[in-house]
């Protein structure tokens, strides 16, 4: 509770004291405006005029939040933008609670401390936590659904089934990635249990699979029909942003470029991928291009620059570093014990993110798989079905700060572990000398 407080007063300190030039642009400002014509018009459009023309480019849960917000901030004296950050603060209070609840599975009391102490103190996690982008929620439903995934394997509660069926419905609302989280996860597990040769079997049949993926299925399908029966024929889609999304990813240089273009518009520097995005006949025709020309190149790149990119510190579409938006100042250059946790959290980034990696080796090194490394696993299996689809498409490090509990988790698994095993080998240590001492001072026979 007390690393709860302290997360969600950083939080709160963080988006009053620190100077947004302009917060609501780009992305931010397309959300808003979906809400905005939620609310006044019952439309789904980014379009802005008096009657605007539904479409499906991005996903609605995150724009239903902000518009639940703007209603209930209409309805009473609250100003809108401040009652939608200080809701963003409590779905982030409430993922450093559940990623303590879900260390708590498998871990002792104390170890599961460690990465909810991490998330609270995320210098990420904080700065996007102030914008209204889905990086906050989408983090909070997609935890939900691990952590009850994780009870109802280790129980035959048909709550949590469900539980986890409706946090997985939510996620893909948010953000419809999501939906490769439970192939990752069933195939994982398949993998490392029958690799294992273990006889027994986690409580799941019919009746749970159904209460996990109904509410999934009926959500997407009723998105899928609304889609196709309301959107015109000309209106953008989610083809279109994937579309995009994989062509920005395409290019090693396309951030650099893009930036420079932006902070230099009189040098003329032309962007790579124009035109490329038209159509996907034309994007294939260009990746042909490319791994026939460079394949080695770009192999590297897919295998070891993109995910290098997805999980560095400073974000690329943006001012850089931890934030998105330009800001004047953070809390984090005017306050010192910010600053502290800021420069901890960056020192330690690079070792979580080899702690998560060694951890990822244990498992799957691990002769026999016991049941309380079902989180774990889980854990693993969500970081690297989502990883996998952005270095499909587009890598940016802004995409991976949702994943930053499993992260979290998963690296405190491996330091839980190496500690396990220091003690292991310490009392083995202990035991010898104790032996031998016991021999050196017993009576010799006559």
């Amino acid at each position: 509770l007390l690393i709860v407080a302290c997360g969600s007063l950083l939080r709160l300190t963080y988006n009053s004291e620190t100077f947004f030039i302009e917060p609501v642009r780009a992305d931010a400002a397309y959300y808003f405006q979906y809400a905005i014509n939620l609310v006044e018009h019952g439309t789904f459009s980014r379009e802005r005029s008096d009657n605007p023309t539904p479409d499906a480019y991005w996903a609605p849960g995150y724009p239903v939040f902000l518009a639940a917000n703007l209603k209930l901030a209409g309805s009473s004296s609250i100003e809108a933008y401040d009652l939608i950050l200080n809701s963003q603060v409590a779905v982030a209070a409430g993922s450093i609670w559940l990623l303590f609840l879900l260390g708590r599975l498998f871990m002792p009391s104390y170890w599961s401390l460690l990465p909810a102490l991490l998330l609270a103190f995320s210098p990420h996690h904080v700065s996007l936590g102030s914008y209204a982008l889905t990086e906050t929620l989408f983090g909070f439903t997609l935890l939900g659904s691990i952590y009850f995934l994780a009870k109802g394997l280790g129980s035959t509660n048909r709550w949590d089934y469900l539980t986890c069926g409706i946090f997985l419905a939510a996620a893909y609302l948010v953000n419809p990635v999501s939906v490769v989280v439970v192939p990752a996860i069933a195939f994982l597990l398949w993998l490392l249990r029958t690799k294992a040769g273990r006889s027994d079997r986690l409580q799941v049949n019919m009746g749970m699979c159904c209460l996990l993926l109904v509410p999934v299925l009926l959500t997407a399908s009723l998105w899928s029909i609304r889609s196709a029966v309301m959107v015109p024929a000309d209106q953008s889609g989610s083809a279109d942003r994937l579309l995009a999304n994989l062509t920005v990813g395409l290019y090693p240089d396309y951030h650099e470029k893009w930036k420079a273009s932006v902070l230099e518009p009189e040098a003329s520097i032309v962007v790579p991928g124009a035109g490329v995005g038209d159509s996907y006949a034309t994007f294939f025709r260009e990746v042909t291009s490319r791994f026939s020309e460079a394949p080695v190149d770009m192999l590297t790149w897919f295998a070891f620059g993109k995910p290098h990119q997805l999980w560095q510190w400073d974000i690329l579409t943006g001012q850089g570093d931890i934030y998105i938006y330009d800001i004047l100042y953070s809390l984090y250059h005017i306050s010192a014990p910010a600053l502290a946790s800021y420069s901890i959290m960056h020192a330690l980034h690079p070792w979580l993110l080899i702690c998560s990696l060694l951890g990822a080796v244990l498992i799957f090194t691990r002769r026999t798989t016991a049941r309380d490394l079902t989180v774990p696993i889980i854990s693993y299996a969500t970081l690297f079905a989502i990883s996998g689809v952005y270095i499909i498409t587009q890598a940016e490090p802004r995409y991976s700060v949702p994943l930053r509990p499993e992260l979290y988790l998963t690296a405190g698994f491996f330091i839980w572990q190496a500690f396990e095993y220091l003690k292991a080998l310490r009392a083995r240590s202990l035991a010898r000398h104790n032996a031998g001492n016991a021999s050196a001072t017993a009576p010799a026979n006559d």
